[in-house]
């Protein structure tokens, strides 16, 4: 499916990921995961972007974030990142990018969705092999969510959006064929949400966001 222009709507979930160039590792340590959250967090407050949930992992990272205004994204990621390339290529003494020019995002609405989004996030490492749970992960919001610490780098509430979200039972689930979705949506950049709310995106953003059909396709 092509990848429509970016869609970002102050007050709507968002969930955003970046890779670095070419997959490489863009953390080579913690000292390097505690640099870049301390600069992300500098610039999203800046930028007015809040976080729901996120999770670094050793080539991307990955966010379920509100922007405050229509700039929120595109300054908060690009000023953090700039700035956490910008010490490692000092500290490398070497030159160059470190992130894919472009983060991939797509707006998120409805429960059922943004519990799959979380969900996705947060069970990353987990999928991946690099912890047995996900709060065993250091590098998520997971271990805030769950209780087990009364603070964190980025998330803000354990009620994002209003939702009393029963957390220990979100993790118990995990769908191929959700990850798939997420992952069409990510490449596409096409929101997730249920078809009245995707009538009340289009009405905000005065765009046709509704995917044409194919060729071929009956409806």
């Amino acid at each position: 499916m092509p990848r429509i222009a970016r869609v970002v709507v102050p007050g709507w979930a968002h969930h955003v990921v970046q890779r670095g160039v070419r997959s490489m590792r863009v953390f080579q340590s913690d000292e390097d995961r505690r640099l870049y959250l301390r600069l992300l967090h500098e610039e999203s407050q800046k930028a007015g972007l809040d976080f729901i949930a996120w999770c670094l992992m050793d080539n991307h990272v990955h966010f379920l974030c509100v922007p405050t205004r229509e700039d929120s994204l595109a300054r908060a990621f690009k000023e953090g990142h700039r700035r956490y390339t910008r010490m490692v290529n000092l500290r490398e003494g070497c030159t160059g990018h470190l992130w894919q020019e472009r983060f991939h995002s797509y707006v998120v609405g409805d429960d059922a969705y943004l519990h799959a989004a979380i969900r996705y996030i947060l069970l990353n490492p987990v999928v991946a092999g690099m912890a047995p749970r996900p709060e065993e992960w250091p590098w998520s919001s997971a271990r805030f969510h769950l209780g087990l610490r009364n603070w964190d780098d980025l998330a803000k509430d354990n009620k994002p959006l209003g939702l009393d979200l029963d957390w220990p039972k979100l993790f118990l689930y995990w769908s191929e064929e959700e990850a798939e979705l997420i992952q069409a949506s990510l490449s596409s950049g096409r929101p997730r949400v249920s078809p009245p709310r995707l009538k009340e995106l289009e009405a905000l953003t005065q765009r046709n966001l509704t995917p044409k059909r194919q060729r071929g396709q009956f409806t």
